[in-house]
């Protein structure tokens, strides 16, 4: 049997992607009562663990060959919004990738 209980939170994070991670942290650092909403487990589930790392200004990774490949914000920015099938907001994607190498630093 399925029962209802109502929850209260200052921020309602829908998905446990890195993002949503980031953004829950992030408030609940501020004070905020945090609340995510996860369809999978957490870590385990949504776009940040399909992507495998290969969408990421920050880092560089391993190409199919074993290279190694240096991603950048532009980059990283392109392969979101394709990846994101028009959903995404392109203002926010590329804010979001020219943060990032910034944010790793901060990390």
């Amino acid at each position: 049997m399925t029962q209802n209980i109502p929850l209260s939170c200052d921020v309602l994070v829908i998905g446990g992607g890195l993002a949503a991670t980031m953004a829950a942290i992030t408030a609940a650092q501020e004070g905020a009562n945090v609340i995510m909403a996860i369809k999978g487990v957490h870590g385990q589930s949504g776009s940040s663990a399909r992507a495998g790392g290969i969408i990421a200004a920050a880092f560089s990774h391993v190409g199919i060959e074993g290279e190694t490949l240096e991603d950048s914000p532009e980059s990283h920015a392109t392969d979101t919004l394709h990846v994101g099938c028009g959903l995404n907001s392109e203002e926010h994607v590329r804010a979001l990738a020219q943060d990032a190498p910034g944010r790793r630093e901060r990390a």
